[in-house]
């Protein structure tokens, strides 16, 4: 018998003061902040009509989250971090990228080429 797959997460009130703030900071750069999302995990995060371009993204894991690939080559930091099988596909990557961005290793051939 299969274990049921794990329940989809919605930002944490700090996480949505930090994309609220981001959004005013793209609108207007001295107001908001702009996101800081390195390293955090965003599993299964189920984001709403969020503002992603230019966030910090190095590290984060945004695996079966409901971050688009369109969304997500607009941060900063994008091919350091990690992405559902479905996104690394449509955004050209590997399929050992997350296990490469793990292990920090990048050595080898490594080409980027949007589907």
């Amino acid at each position: 018998m299969s274990s049921p797959a794990p329940e989809p997460r919605v930002p944490s009130k700090e996480l949505y003061e930090i994309l609220v703030a981001h959004a005013r900071w793209r609108q207007n750069p001295s107001e908001g902040q702009q996101a800081d999302l390195a390293g955090r995990d965003l599993q299964r995060m189920v984001f709403v009509s969020h503002e992603f371009a230019e966030a910090k993204v190095s590290g984060a894991d945004f695996r079966d989250s409901t971050i688009t690939p369109e969304q997500a080559v607009t941060t900063n930091g994008w091919l350091l971090a990690r992405w559902s099988p479905a996104v690394l596909d449509k955004l050209g990557l590997p399929t050992n990228h997350n296990d490469r961005v793990e292990k920090n290793n990048f050595v080898g051939t490594y080409s980027v080429a949007p589907a």
